[in-house]
């Protein structure tokens, strides 16, 4: 089985608190996410919340993340959540799981998350990191990922970085 990660983050300037604090339906984010993936490991440095493995940085990246979870993976891949989707469930990344190395797209969107992650690429991201290149889908058109298109539902991929973006969540669903 593969290993799932939960980039759980740390305190979001945008939001003013840790996104995966945020509430919905009387839960966090998080635990919206566990609810559907319980199997999933946490990593992050929030305070108040201990995550399975903290993140090996502060500045708080998606490509530190990624760094983060495949260095505590076991695995020779990985599947990684980033705590801002809370509609994501396990049947919208079904087709992640049989693909080696792969992230999606949706509506020309390209979306570093929910993917899998290789774990032979560590080293080149961590290069990468050194070199202050944090901008993923550059880094990440380099190796060998597959971007698939992603068919399931748009709420699945609502990604919540904004205090407006929040308020409009809370208004509508």
């Amino acid at each position: 089985m593969m290993e799932v990660f939960l980039l759980t983050g740390g305190y979001s300037k945008r939001m003013t608190r840790p996104k995966s604090e945020l509430l919905w339906r009387g839960k966090t984010f998080r635990d919206h996410l566990l609810a559907s993936f319980p199997e999933a490991k946490t990593v992050g440095h929030n305070e108040g919340y201990e995550a399975d493995f903290p993140d090996l940085y502060l500045r708080g990246s998606s490509l530190q993340g990624i760094v983060s979870s495949l260095t505590h993976s076991t695995g020779k891949r990985c599947l990684i959540l980033s705590c801002d989707m809370p509609f994501l469930e396990k049947k919208h990344v079904a087709s992640l799981l049989n693909a080696r190395g792969t992230a999606c797209f949706y509506k020309d969107r390209f979306l570093p998350f929910p993917a899998v992650y290789e774990k032979k690429y560590l080293e080149y991201y961590k290069r990468e990191l050194k070199r202050n290149q944090f901008k993923l889908q550059y880094i990440l058109e380099k190796t060998a990922l597959s971007i698939i298109p992603f068919p399931c539902h748009p709420h699945a991929f609502f990604n919540i970085n904004r205090k407006m973006e929040y308020n409009r969540f809370r208004r509508y669903l």
